[in-house]
């Protein structure tokens, strides 16, 4: 399964700046310019002075939800039904049918 990043930060040994990019292509650099981080949720990019950087990203393996499309309003049923297909697939049998 792939991991998803929650909160892509870092803090630098330096300066204790704790900075953190929070969408792609988010370049930040710490206040005293010793470290930066990049790639918000969709990659980890760290640099500078690699000695000076403590990790604190977090990330998840829990599945991504399905996409609906924007004009797609769950009923009640649905929104129950699509629930516990991701969170407790052995209530409708451990099973998808076609």
């Amino acid at each position: 399964m792939t991991e998803r990043i929650l909160h892509n930060k870092i803090r630098c040994k330096q300066c204790q700046d704790v900075i953190e990019s929070t969408h792609r292509h988010d370049f930040k650099y710490c206040g005293c310019g010793a470290v930066f981080v990049d790639g918000g949720h969709e990659y980890l990019r760290r640099g500078g002075e690699l000695e000076n950087i403590e990790e604190l990203y977090e990330h998840t393996s829990e599945p991504l939800p399905l996409p609906l499309p924007r004009d797609k309003v769950l009923s009640a049923r649905e929104a129950v039904l699509l629930k516990a297909l991701f969170e407790e697939p052995r209530i409708l049998g451990g099973k998808l049918s076609e």
